[in-house]
């Protein structure tokens, strides 16, 4: 995996601080772009879960749509009165034949 280390680096009389990676895959040092091809993520993947793990530090991420339902989604009420009309037409007028090609 990567591991971090901070430098606190002064320009212009700014502060700021410097964070280095280094990449290691089974105990070897290798380079960013062969650690992303092996983990098989791009720069922006990478972008994010520094980000996150800056914010959150070990949290599992969250879809933000968890738990809400799709704008598209039927209510339960609307599912049931497609199905007592199914069935309720299937008792009038009989479910048709798969032979027949009337």
């Amino acid at each position: 995996m990567a591991g971090s280390q901070i430098a606190n680096v002064k320009t212009k009389n700014i502060h700021r601080k410097n964070i280095q990676h280094a990449y290691n895959f089974d105990g070897i040092e290798i380079c960013q772009k062969a650690f992303f091809n092996i983990y098989k993520f791009g720069e922006k993947r990478w972008r994010n879960l520094k980000s996150h793990f800056s914010e959150n530090d070990i949290k599992l991420k969250t879809h933000n749509l968890k738990g809400k339902k799709p704008h598209n989604a039927f209510s339960f009420d609307v599912v049931l009165k497609v199905i007592t009309f199914m069935l309720n037409y299937a008792k009038i007028h009989g479910l048709p034949s798969g032979n027949s090609y009337n």
